[in-house]
């Protein structure tokens, strides 16, 4: 499975598409699509008459709202068949001869047709090579095309890394993925009560995120989306929303805009509010983000060399972790105190211990971040 794509392997190895979405009341799910949607600067009505390409829709419950703003051509492509077959058959109602669903694998799609708006929802981070992956999608939009994605990094997606490790510690990671999702699902189902929002089914989460195996996966930061499209692609919006920008459109003319240079500076002195969804955080400087960024990114590292059977990485992990709560200390408290709770825990050997604050802490695991394709 290590050498194919993420996601597409695991699903089609086991029959399934883990992704569905609560869309039991269609009004509010459209609100929360719209809601994302202006906050990486997209207007709705914007996109009608436009050609829209979606990687990854999954099984199509979020294309819904894109086909519901009547797109002139609207196309999309998934590497999972069976995920390729539930977005044709949930997207019937709005098939038109300029509506079209691939399965093909990413890197295998062309066409000559160029798109006005590229989406790409949480199907490039743990891909064996992102950055690669992101290139080829980013090629297929038009000058001044819009380009959105989802990135994952070490500090985001801490909370998800250590209940990955509750499992490699505590349970059996062999056998029926369903019967894995089904007994983490005992023991999570509660910390997941605390995350606000979530429109996923328990298992399908736990399917996605804890069973399926990414320790030959890698993650896909902002930073690193932003300087690998750097000559490509300047940033243009995120949600969260973190970007400023002080300046006077007046002043913002020449060949170096330094959009994504000011992209760049606003998050490493924001991404401490990537680490806890409960906290909203002041600024911090530059170099306390950066280092961050280290923390989170070795974090990953260890927890790879963990899955495939390093012993002695989990205490380079504990001592990795014990560093991290220094650094945080004294701007998050609460969030240093449910990290250190986590670890006591893995330490412990005890997977009933009594919790107190790691069960209410999950991180902001994925970010949306829309980027505009250069003039020149």
């Amino acid at each position: 499975m290590k050498d194919r794509p993420a996601f597409v392997g695991f699903y089609e190895s086991n029959n399934i598409s883990p992704v569905s979405q609560d869309i039991s009341d269609l009004k509010r799910h459209f609100q929360r699509r719209e809601s994302l949607f202006r906050s990486l600067g997209l207007v709705p009505t914007f996109v009608r008459g436009i050609k829209v390409l979606e990687f990854g829709p999954g099984s199509g419950h979020n294309a819904l709202y894109t086909a519901s703003l009547l797109p002139e051509q609207y196309e999309l492509v998934d590497g999972n068949l069976k995920g390729a077959q539930e977005t044709r058959e949930r997207l019937t109602s709005f098939t038109t001869s300029q509506t079209k669903v691939h399965h093909a694998l990413f890197d295998a799609f062309q066409t000559h047709t160029r798109f006005d708006l590229i989406w790409a929802e949480g199907c490039l981070p743990h891909q064996n090579q992102p950055l690669l992956l992101l290139e080829h999608v980013a090629s297929f939009a038009v000058r001044g095309g819009v380009l959105c994605i989802t990135t994952i990094n070490g500090i985001s997606y801490l909370s998800e890394t250590l209940r990955r490790l509750f499992r490699d510690r505590f349970f059996h990671t062999r056998g029926d993925v369903h019967a894995q999702a089904h007994q983490l699902a005992t023991y999570l189902q509660p910390h997941l009560k605390n995350l606000h929002g979530m429109s996923r089914p328990v298992e399908d989460w736990i399917l996605d995120n804890i069973v399926q195996p990414l320790q030959d996966r890698r993650l896909l930061s902002i930073p690193e989306v932003i300087n690998c499209l750097n000559d490509k692609y300047d940033m243009y919006g995120s949600s969260p929303r973190f970007l400023t920008d002080w300046r006077w459109y007046k002043d913002m003319t020449g060949d170096n805009l330094r959009f994504n240079e000011l992209a760049l500076d606003s998050y490493y002195q924001n991404n401490l509010n990537l680490l806890d969804y409960r906290f909203e955080f002041s600024k911090h400087t530059v170099a306390f983000g950066q280092k961050l960024e280290d923390f989170g990114s070795q974090s990953w590292d260890l927890m790879c060399k963990i899955e495939h059977g390093e012993e002695l990485a989990w205490q380079d992990f504990f001592t990795l972790m014990q560093g991290l709560c220094a650094h945080i200390e004294k701007l998050a408290p609460v969030t240093a105190e449910a990290i250190r709770e986590a670890v006591i825990l893995l330490q412990s050997g005890k997977p009933d211990m009594k919790l107190k604050q790691f069960p209410y802490w999950w991180g902001r695991g994925q970010q949306y971040v829309s980027l505009i394709r250069k003039s020149d």
